[in-house]
């Protein structure tokens, strides 16, 4: 299928109609020359020169009638009418959308975009030249340029901020923009079907039906837009730096330790757990703890961060004043009994920031008054700190 690119450069048009639609006529929206000439071999071209006489039997709310039939009811040698539903949108603050699609793949539908103003109902249309794709040009053709207007449109977007209209075709290869000549905030828009490619010889009289979609603001319109659900965050319990017991939700995560300043660090992640024979044992590494145990070891981290990041000043003074460097150890009790927490000063250069996971998965973590209390003991310990506990 030969294709055209639409251009920026674009002028918009719009036929004022009668505001009041009763019968017969009075429901026509104006005879409208249908130019694009958008395939250059087939039926596009045969509508070339001819002019749509689009009227709508009635008007319906997109809520209730997201696809319907249009009707051709005349063909002639230089006209066409069309009769078809006309689908009122309701209002938009910000941008509306709309795309249309055949129920038949052998039909090729386009619609006309209708805006109702204070003076009545006007066709959008939009004036422009385009240009064929290499390759593409008619034959026997050599001017690349051909004056194209598109006077229907697969699909197309209305910014109402900005009072500008986009439209798209993948007959026209491509989309382009314009300003709105019609202001967008005070009008409400309407859809109306047109068959143009019927897959059935040169004929177009007939019934044909079409499904679209509407979006307003972003969500189809009639709902109302809906914020995305904030993310869950298993740990905010570890955040609390006074809760001694916790339950972590979610699966248990890759661990990504602790980050501070002020010479403070969390190094390590080792597992206490009882083996098959009720025998101690240790790991360090992290995959072989529990799903619980995990959980509560990155929760261990966490608490570390949350308390360590504006440490208690009795935690200052014990790393300004002693020989301990600052330096912390990640252990876990992994469902051996130990249903508490607690701060070790293994060695004086060393504190182990040790927390416990119960057999039913409850989380128990350093909290700032256990951190303040330890810092106090070693304090009385003076330089060698080894051996204190909080």
């Amino acid at each position: 299928m030969k294709k055209t690119a639409l251009l920026v450069a674009l002028s918009l048009t719009a036929i004022a109609c009668d505001s009041d639609p009763a019968e017969g006529d009075d429901n026509a929206l104006g005879e409208v020359p249908l130019s694009d000439s958008t395939d250059a071999s087939g039926k596009a071209d045969e509508l070339n020169g001819r002019y749509v006489d689009p009227r709508f039997t009635e008007i319906v709310d997109y809520t209730e009638a997201k696809s319907g039939t249009a009707s051709v009811v005349f063909e002639g040698e230089f006209s066409i009418s069309v009769e078809s539903p006309m689908v009122k949108l309701p209002a938009v603050d910000g941008s509306l959308e709309v795309t249309i699609a055949a129920r038949d793949e052998s039909t090729l539908m386009r619609f006309f975009l209708v805006a109702e103003t204070d003076d009545g109902y006007n066709l959008v249309l939009v004036d422009g030249p385009g240009e064929f794709e290499d390759g593409d040009e008619p034959e026997g053709g050599e001017a690349q340029e051909v004056p194209v207007q598109v006077s229907y449109f697969q699909e197309v977007s209305v910014d109402v901020e900005a009072n500008t209209i986009t439209i798209a075709s993948e007959d026209a290869g491509g989309q382009t923009t314009s300003d709105l000549r019609i202001d967008a905030a005070n009008s409400t828009f309407h859809v109306l079907a047109v068959p143009i490619d019927t897959g059935v010889g040169n004929g177009w009289l007939g019934e044909y039906g079409y499904t679209f979609e509407a979006r307003c603001d972003g969500a189809e319109c009639g709902e109302e837009p809906t914020e995305p659900d904030a993310p869950v965050d298993d740990y905010a319990e570890a955040r609390d730096v006074n809760a001694r017991a916790v339950r972590i939700g979610g699966p248990a995560i890759a661990y990504t330790g602790a980050s501070v300043g002020g010479g403070f660090s969390l190094g390590g992640t080792e597992f206490w757990y009882n083996d098959e024979n009720g025998q101690r044992q240790k790991t360090f590494s992290y995959s072989q703890g529990s799903e619980d145990g995990r959980k509560c070891m990155l929760a261990s981290a966490i608490r570390f961060e949350a308390i360590m990041s504006d440490p208690p000043p009795a935690m200052v003074e014990l790393q300004e004043e002693t020989n301990w460097s600052g330096r912390f150890f990640n252990w876990n009790e992994d469902k051996t009994g130990f249903d508490g927490a607690q701060l070790w000063a293994w060695r004086t250069g060393l504190i182990k920031w040790i927390s416990g996971t119960a057999d039913d998965g409850t989380c128990y973590l350093p909290t700032l008054e256990m951190v303040e209390r330890a810092a106090a003991s070693c304090l009385a310990q003076g330089a060698e700190i080894q051996g204190c506990r909080g």
